[in-house]
């Protein structure tokens, strides 16, 4: 039994390879992932119209393995697209330094703990508060940070999907209702 998310961050594919080697079966179980699971609680999409439609996972280096100097967080951060920081409590200062290069400091941003558990734990903030805001050592383990606009709680720009002229191939448009109308009743006729 191996817990979190098996494509990310898990070590799974070491794993995989000794067992295999052994010859013992084992199965890949998907779940949910915790910063989907960090999405929900906040209740927030991590994507928005015209704000960023871009989601960069990512990690601070840690003991275990250290991330190539080419993925910093600091390199990410000058997308300015949504980023979802696995492993962040323990280097949070770094983190926020390092996100700061390019992000405003009215950024939203959010801590959120142990996403998805009985106790899990949110933090809502703007990336220049937040450290003022929070004691470090609350958050140092299973914690994600998730920063961009797209955590905004302001309006902005909307999908089109729900307009009422956009179709597809489950809905008719407005535009295609009338022009159905029109032909039935000439059919009619």
């Amino acid at each position: 039994m191996h817990s979190g998310d098996p494509a990310i961050y898990g070590a799974t594919n070491e794993q995989m390879r000794r067992l295999e080697a052994l010859g013992i079966a084992y199965e890949v179980v998907p779940g949910v992932s915790s910063f989907t699971a960090a999405a929900a609680a906040l209740g927030s999409e991590l994507t928005r119209p015209e704000v960023s439609q871009s989601i960069i996972l990512t990690r601070t280096s840690g003991r275990a393995s250290a991330v190539p100097e080419t993925e910093s967080i600091a390199s990410f951060a000058a997308h300015r697209a949504t980023m979802c920081i696995f492993l962040s409590g323990q280097r949070l200062k770094q983190t926020v330094a390092d996100l700061s290069l390019h992000y405003p400091p009215d950024t939203p941003v959010a801590l959120v703990r142990r996403a998805s558990w009985p106790d899990q734990s949110v933090h809502r903030s703007t990336l220049g508060k937040m450290l003022s805001e929070v004691k470090q050592k609350d958050w140092l383990l299973t914690t994600l940070l998730l920063v961009g606009e797209a955590l905004s709680r302001e309006g902005g720009v909307e999908s089109s999907l729900y307009a009422a002229g956009f179709t597809h191939i489950f809905r008719d448009g407005d535009a295609r209702k009338t022009k159905r109308a029109s032909l039935q009743k000439e059919n009619q006729a």
